[in-house]
């Protein structure tokens, strides 16, 4: 099993951008996980849409867990149809 863990920093206020995700998922096999500034389920979608398989929510879970449910809700409804999910 190979992942690559793409991270902006803990409370980062920008992600890794999805131009970025989509370069690499179409370069390299291995599973992609993102974390870092992730706040909203648009950008997790985004994300997601882009080619990341594991959104890391860290602090935010800590901060506000409704919100972190919307994202993990949000990103499973992008993940149906499109690709697996581990």
């Amino acid at each position: 099993m190979e992942y690559v863990y793409l991270e902006a920093g803990s409370g980062s206020p920008e992600t890794v951008r999805p131009e970025m995700v989509q370069t690499l998922s179409r370069s390299v096999s291995s599973h992609i996980i993102v974390g870092g500034g992730i706040r909203s389920p648009e950008r997790a979608r985004e994300l997601v849409k882009a080619g990341a398989e594991i959104i890391v929510t860290g602090n935010l879970i800590e901060e506000n867990a409704d919100k972190a449910l919307k994202i993990i809700e949000a990103t499973r409804k992008q993940n149906i149809g499109s690709r697996d999910v581990h």
